[in-house]
């Protein structure tokens, strides 16, 4: 028997190999799990022994490497009580069983030596063949070593012959795949799992395998970080039957896990080489699901942003200024906020530089007269937000809470609320006044005593910010302008910009 210590504390080693100096068994030594795959590439083990927490290559990572690179290998961990969870990690990503450093002594160390030995060799034909699990933590493996450079197209192939890995060997004339990120993950996954994120992501690939699987025996899919997935959709070229697929993925997580997700679909890929490049081209798309709402489905060319870089202080401070309407300050707050989100959902800009954006509004409100409390600014600072629409919502909480209530009655807030957030539709003054439960003449009346202006008049001034935003900040037609802010007709969205800005669109746009 050829055995490989893999420990970073001499002492250990040392005692270890004084336990096993009787046994007959030739003993190899390595302090770290890099220099564990450099003595494995020129001399063949039968078993490893591997401590968990090294520097430079841990033993997680080790026996993942070792899976993968030999799968006859026998691996085995010993771990310390406190490092229990990385030991059953080892062992869904390949070890055999797990030793306590606490707890070991000779006999039961050469104990466990000799059967795991035994059991090595007893596999016979079957000798490493992988089972379900293990086909798909070496599948994703090998992607994550390609997806970091640490491997090329022609030593993936290698790699995947020679464990019989058939997901990276196909020839199609037309297949798709598809990016889905699990919303609002780390919070499912700290109630179900008690924060395993590992247990947590094969739980829901199992689930996701079984349903792809039924479309393509082929399929599969590959995990890429942070609760975001690549699922493969072999042979398919029909958008609007991926698109279907994929929504069958959406309902089974849901239903089966209690999981919402979030899909852009529709990528295409005919070779190998062709997935991967597409997977470099578009591996960022997913950051654009930040702007849209959770359990969406999307098209890649959703995910364009604007080549767009402005001042937002500036831009909203010049926009007010020209603006010559009777609006009270009182009726503009909720516009401001509005359009503002408006501008960020538009710009798409990295969802890391969200929260310096908001810091711009906060200062245009402070600046207009307004108290913004320090504990909205507290909560927006340690916030994390997993959805653009989760910062948004202070700023709502705050109009409702400590503005609206203060100076407005409440059918008054509901109004405002519904207002901000249907006027990209069509709807009349009998749908605000039936949502608000009063006859439409006293609510006519009731709105325009609260907000000096007709219900009429403040939609129209709602939609009217919103299509400056737009106009200014996209390449939007303004047909699709006027479509976005609930104005199907574009000669009279026209005349009412003009109204209300003294200018037509076009021009507007042109001296931006």
């Amino acid at each position: 028997m050829k055995l490989l210590i893999v420990e970073d504390e001499a002492p250990i080693r040392k005692h270890i190999k004084w336990m096993l100096e009787d046994s007959g068994i030739e003993i190899w030594e390595s302090e770290n799990g890099r220099d564990a795959l450099d003595v494995l590439k020129n001399n063949a083990m039968d078993i490893m022994l591997t401590d968990i927490r090294m520097p430079i290559v841990d033993g997680i990572e080790l026996i993942q490497q070792c899976k993968i690179l030999y799968p006859r290998l026998w691996s085995i961990v010993i771990s310390n009580y406190a490092e229990f969870d990385l030991a059953q990690m080892a062992l869904r990503y390949g070890a055999k069983n797990y030793l306590l450093k606490a707890t070991i002594n000779k006999e039961s160390l050469v104990s466990e030596l000799n059967q795991a030995y035994e059991d090595s060799r007893n596999q016979g034909s079957d000798k490493g063949r992988l089972d379900s699990n293990e086909q798909l933590m070496v599948q994703n493996s090998l992607f994550y070593e390609w997806q970091h450079q640490r491997i090329n197209s022609a030593e993936l192939i290698k790699r995947s012959l020679k464990l019989n890995v058939q997901v990276f060997q196909f020839e199609e004339p037309q297949s798709m795949f598809t990016l889905l990120e699990v919303d609002r993950f780390s919070e499912w996954c700290e109630a179900k799992f008690n924060k395993k994120t590992d247990l947590a992501i094969y739980a829901f690939m199992n689930v996701a395998v079984e349903v792809i699987k039924q479309f393509h025996p082929k399929n599969e899919l590959f995990h890429l970080e942070n609760a975001r997935f690549i699922l493969l959709d072999f042979g398919e070229s029909n958008r609007e039957k991926h698109t279907e697929k994929m929504e069958e993925v959406q309902l089974a997580l849901q239903q089966f896990l209690k999981l919402e997700s979030s899909l852009i679909t529709g990528y295409d890929f005919t070779t190998l080489d062709s997935l991967f490049e597409m997977v470099r081209h578009s591996i960022n798309d997913t950051r654009q699901l930040f702007y849209c709402t959770p359990a969406c489905l999307i098209s890649p060319n959703e995910c364009e942003s604007t080549s767009k870089d402005i001042d937002l202080y500036s831009f909203f401070q010049n926009m007010e200024m020209e603006n010559d309407n009777n609006y009270t300050a009182i009726s503009n707050l909720p516009m401001w906020i509005e359009s503002f989100f408006d501008l960020i959902r538009y710009l798409k800009r990295p969802p890391s530089t969200v929260k310096e954006d908001l810091k711009f509004l906060i200062t245009f409100i402070e600046k207009k007269g307004f108290a913004v409390p320090e504990d909205l600014k507290s909560e927006i600072s340690h916030k994390q937000a997993f959805r653009l629409t989760d910062y948004k919502s202070i700023f709502e909480r705050w109009l409702n809470e400590y503005h609206y209530l203060g100076t407005h009655r409440i059918e008054i807030v509901k109004a405002l609320n519904y207002i901000h957030e249907q006027y990209r539709n069509k709807f009349t003054l009998d749908d605000v006044s039936n949502h608000v439960n009063i006859s439409r003449s006293h609510f006519s009346k009731l709105f325009k005593e609260h907000q000096g202006v007709s219900v009429i008049e403040y939609v129209e001034g709602v939609r009217m910010k919103q299509a400056r935003v737009l106009l200014r900040t996209t390449p939007l037609a303004i047909s699709e302008i006027a479509d976005r802010i609930g104005v199907q007709d574009i000669f009279y969205f026209s005349k009412l910009y003009k109204r209300y800005y003294k200018v037509n669109p076009s021009k507007d746009r042109s001296m931006v």
